[in-house]
């Protein structure tokens, strides 16, 4: 009974443990990264249109090799628009779009 509740409280802890590193070092915001606010505001003024003009508005963090950026997505006038913003500087670093209906 002693022995598994030692091994018990054993898993628990490496698993705290692993989900606060994974927290700190994968999911976490840094305080120098703008917030998703700046960054939708510079997709959409890129574009020169309101939040209240398009649909399907959402903004994701992303880290890919080292980079960290905001991934903006929405639809507007029948297309389909993702900008790539820079976590930093809030600068657009590219965007794609496609119909609706490819």
């Amino acid at each position: 009974m002693k022995k598994s509740l030692i091994i018990t409280l054993s898993i628990v802890l490496v698993l705290a443990i692993a989900a606060a590193a994974v927290y700190f070092f994968v999911l976490a915001p840094s305080s120098d990264y703008i917030d998703r606010t700046e960054a939708k505001k510079a997709a959409l003024d890129t574009l020169g249109v309101n939040a209240a003009d398009v649909l399907h508005l959402k903004t994701d963090l992303e880290k890919d090799d080292g980079y960290t950026y905001y991934e903006v997505s929405f639809t507007y006038d029948k297309q389909e628009y993702d900008y790539y913003v820079d976590a930093y500087t809030g600068e657009v670093l590219s965007f794609e779009k496609e119909s609706v209906f490819d």
